[in-house]
């Protein structure tokens, strides 16, 4: 029992790509679907690219792509050109991210 719309393509739902092998070109047209879609339908949206659900039997979890947005309208997320490409490097790497969590820790205290 579900409480969220779960996609898999229609055109190959056993694909690899749908768990163990998930992130291949076809799941990069999956990402601009989901910006596409959020620029027609849930502007101010927030996106999210992370990890989904981990089924019984399948040896890691699979991709999750979601769109937060609000009923009444108002933008979640201002600026669009500040949600990153997971295709592009931006030159950052682990240190960047221990930084980075050090002051948001020290910032939320």
């Amino acid at each position: 029992m579900g409480g969220e719309p779960t996609f898999v393509a229609l055109d190959e739902p056993e694909s690899p790509q749908w768990n163990i092998d998930a992130w291949r070109n076809e799941a990069h047209a999956r990402m601009a679907l989901i910006r596409a879609l959020r620029e027609r339908m849930a502007h101010g949206a927030l996106l999210h690219f992370g990890q989904g659900k981990w089924y019984p039997g399948e040896p890691l979890p699979r991709w999750a792509l979601s769109c937060y947005w609000r009923a009444d309208g108002v933008a979640v997320w201002q600026d669009s050109d500040l949600i990153a490409f997971e295709d592009r490097d931006y030159g950052f790497g682990t240190a960047d991210a221990l930084k980075f969590m050090e002051a948001l820790r020290v910032a939320l205290k």
